[in-house]
């Protein structure tokens, strides 16, 4: 019986945190949205693009900055390529 009372109680501290770790990634969720919306209303319009496997892909964020992401970075300035 105390061995299925500790495993009881390893289950529900593994779904606490896991409830908490789903509460960060939501604040963390609004304050890149909000960022993001805060950016996108500064500066002139664009269109926001994803570079993956090789393709660039229209994510569907349109309005004021063009933002990109790039896998690698070159201290000298942009690989040829990389973005």
């Amino acid at each position: 019986m105390e061995i299925l009372s500790l495993m009881n109680l390893s289950v529900n501290l593994v779904l606490e945190d896991i409830q908490k770790l789903f509460e960060v990634q939501k604040q963390i969720d609004k304050f890149v949205s909000l960022m993001i919306s805060l950016i996108l209303d500064s500066n002139s319009y664009s269109i926001i693009y994803c570079y993956f496997h090789g393709a660039w892909s229209n994510t569907r964020f349109e309005g004021t900055l063009f933002i990109f992401q790039c896998d690698s970075f070159y201290l000298g300035g942009l690989e040829p390529g990389c973005c």
